[in-house]
């Protein structure tokens, strides 16, 4: 997450908003990481779900502190769940990391790094767990192993075009070696972002690039350095985003980000980020409450404000772009230190002992689907005294998890991929109506099939031919509480299943002159019956998948798994009379078993 930047709405793991204040909230400024953010009048809560009352997240966590010495960034969150914010001392020469907030972790670190962090991330993959960071006024990465006590990090230095890339930030992809670096603007507002792994070369895997629109240049107000821009990688879509904000000099003198540019591009290929507007996906974006998109990596979260501009805070909905609609947990409310339920807007506001100085809200959710909440004021003197933190658990996380099936792993072929899961567990009165199917590249984890299901079916045939190659799946189901058709959420995301896509050779061996082509056929699939070798003084049986002819090949049930040869068996003509037949089981198969003069000729 990015830590050295103070104003502007940013993207890396978590996006922080400053509101500068007088003797109210007059005017909101953003910084972070992994979180992206635009504003529009209406938007999220003109979808089409249908909210009950008893759909909202639950309370599980809630820690402040009044009186530190500096202000918390943060959170970030790994694999299990665990989160893990960044303190540093007054003279900004050390950065601690803490490990969750809680009372016997406020003051004994996790980690301590020697240096003035700028930003920081934690993997969330179970089997390679690090923290990335980098130092102020660097161009290296850092990583450490995320083990209490860590030290001695590696540094790499990593090259753009020939030369040391000089990057502004950096964000997390999916695989844990890997990570984006993107460039300041150029004189011709282009940003460069690169695709990099820790344990490669120094060189990008892949590139991306935008261009600022100049409306954006001739607006956005800078603050102690602030770029006005920042990425972030969507693991649920596979998409690298960039962010860039405008801010608009009030009546008052203060800075307010009034205007956001998306642009938007796959993981999977290089190529120049496309404009995306919340508009072109959200329905009646444009209507009712001011409204803010904050994307992020594991989700989409809609803040609502009170009016047709940027007010308290009424409440935070979740936008699943794969179904294009709202689920249904909805975020008004949480619970102070006494237990006290209160609107959602007063968890943004305190201001410790000292007015003035900087407000930063933030918000992220974690691969379980759990959202966490912070705020902090910073004072005008630069530290900081009042900060929060509360987590949220969904109330759907009462309905199970679909595991996938063992029989929907391993190898398929092109076209007969029939994906399985188990049903998952439902809470009375919530109903299965439909499942959402998806299948990655394992190498690039671009998306490359998304497929739905109508129905209760647990099983899913893709309807695509997908090229040769391994890959990964996982498959989430759509419920309804008021009932009909109507999506009111969605399961958490299965694990991820693997399967590779093959084809095998089917070689046939006649033991005469008679020459059968070979079949390439689909993994799972059935070989082709050919035409029936002969020769003269010999009568054909049928075809067999091992040399001893001692099992017969079905070919209308009997599938390929691999490469493999199928051997013709044979009886002399005066054995017997007739033609020949599939298998043992017909005709002249019982006669030349009978007989003991079945023959594997050549």
């Amino acid at each position: 997450m990015r830590l050295k930047r103070w104003g502007s709405i940013l993207l890396v793991s978590v996006l922080f908003t400053a509101l500068f204040a007088s003797s109210v909230l007059a005017a909101a400024m953003t910084v972070g990481n992994t979180a992206a953010k635009a504003g529009g009048s209406g938007g999220g809560a003109g979808g089409t779900s249908t909210v009950k009352a008893d759909d909202s997240f639950v309370q599980v966590f809630y820690d402040y502190e009044d009186g530190s010495e500096s202000r918390l960034w943060g959170p970030t969150i790994d694999w299990n769940g665990q989160y893990y914010y960044l303190k540093k001392n007054p003279s900004r020469t050390v950065s601690y990391i803490f490990q969750n907030y809680a009372p016997d972790n406020k003051t004994t670190p996790f980690i301590t790094i020697y240096g003035n962090v700028s930003a920081f991330e934690v993997t969330s993959d179970p089997n390679a767990s690090y923290v990335y960071y980098q130092l102020e006024d660097e161009d290296a990465m850092y990583r450490l192993p995320l083990v209490r006590g860590a030290s001695d990090p590696t540094e790499k230095v990593f090259s753009f075009d020939g030369t040391d890339f000089s990057f502004q930030s950096f964000t997390l992809a999916k695989d844990p070696e890997q990570f984006f670096l993107y460039s300041e603007a150029d004189a011709n507002l282009e940003v460069s972002i690169g695709l990099f792994s820790f344990d490669g070369d120094r060189t990008p895997i892949r590139t991306w690039t935008a261009t600022l629109p100049q409306e954006w240049k001739d607006n956005f107000q800078s603050l102690a350095g602030e770029s006005g821009y920042d990425i972030t990688f969507e693991a649920s879509t596979g998409k690298i985003w960039l962010l860039a904000d405008g801010t608009f000099h009030l009546d008052n003198g203060s800075l307010y980000n009034a205007k956001w540019w998306f642009f938007s591009g796959s993981i999977s290929r290089s190529e120049e980020l496309v404009s995306y507007w919340p508009s072109d996906e959200i329905p009646g974006w444009g209507r009712g409450n001011f409204k803010s998109l904050w994307i992020q990596r594991y989700g989409r979260l809609i803040e609502e404000h009170d009016g047709d501009s940027p007010g308290t805070i009424l409440s935070l909905r979740e936008f699943d772009p794969a179904s294009g609609q709202l689920k249904a947990e909805t975020l008004t409310t949480w619970k102070d230190k006494n237990g006290t339920e209160r609107p959602l807007g007063d968890f943004f506001s305190g201001s410790g002992s000292e007015s003035g100085g900087v407000f930063w809200r933030s918000y992220t959710i974690d691969g379980q689907g759990n959202l966490y909440l912070y705020y902090n004021h910073v004072f005008a003197s630069g530290l900081g005294n009042w900060q929060r933190i509360a987590v949220f658990a969904p109330q759907a996380s009462q309905i199970g998890t679909p595991i996938p099936d063992p029989s929907a792993t391993g190898v398929f072929g092109p076209d007969n991929i029939v994906l399985k899961s188990s049903r998952p567990s439902m809470p009375t009165g919530t109903t299965i109506i439909g499942s959402r199917w998806e299948i990655y590249d394992a190498g690039t984890y671009a998306l490359v099939y998304a497929g739905t299901n109508d129905n209760t079916d647990t099983s899913h045939a893709v309807d695509d031919t997908l090229p040769i190659g391994d890959y990964r799946w996982r498959v989430a189901y759509d419920w309804t509480r008021s009932g009909g058709t109507v999506v009111d959420g969605s399961t958490k995301w299965s694990a991820e299943a693997s399967i590779s896509v093959a084809t095998y050779t089917v070689r046939f061996e006649t033991g005469t002159d008679s020459y059968i082509p070979d079949q390439i056929v689909p993994a799972r699939g059935l070989v082709t019956r050919p035409a029936d070798p002969t020769d003269s003084g010999w009568i054909f049986v049928g075809w067999f998948e091992d040399e001893y002819l001692e099992y017969p090949w079905e070919f209308y049930s009997d599938a390929v798994y691999s490469d493999m040869t199928l051997y013709a068996g044979w009886v002399r003509e005066e054995s017997s009379s007739g033609g020949g037949c599939d298998t043992f089981g017909l005709g002249l198969g019982i006669f030349a078993l009978a007989s003991g003069v079945l023959l594997r000729k050549g």
